[in-house]
């Protein structure tokens, strides 16, 4: 059993190194957010591995702060980055606004 939490950790390890480069190569601010989203992503399961290694709850409250970062950090990018509210509109929604003002 430890050795497979062992193999767990050295392949979330291995997944951190990937997700690092893609933050330093970019190209986007969206694609490094999605990176940092992953990295958070795999902390939380390192911490999960620990845990289940010492076979322990001690770090529930990290895990659940973490997650809850990660969230709020990937919605605020969302939500401020520019090219957010580029949304246009399609044929049958200008077609909706002609009837609704006539």
């Amino acid at each position: 059993m430890t050795a497979i939490l062992v193999l767990a950790a050295a392949v979330l390890g291995l997944a951190a190194l990937a997700v690092t480069a893609r933050v330093v190569m970019g190209p986007t601010m969206l694609d490094r957010a999605i990176s940092f989203d992953v990295i958070v992503a795999i902390t939380i399961a390192g911490i999960s591995v620990d845990a289940a290694l010492r076979r322990t709850a001690e770090n529930l409250p990290l895990m659940l702060v973490a997650t809850l970062l990660g969230f709020v950090g990937s919605v605020s990018i969302a939500r401020f980055s520019p090219g957010s509210d580029d949304v246009e509109p399609s044929d049958d929604d200008d077609a909706d606004e002609r009837e609704g003002a006539s």
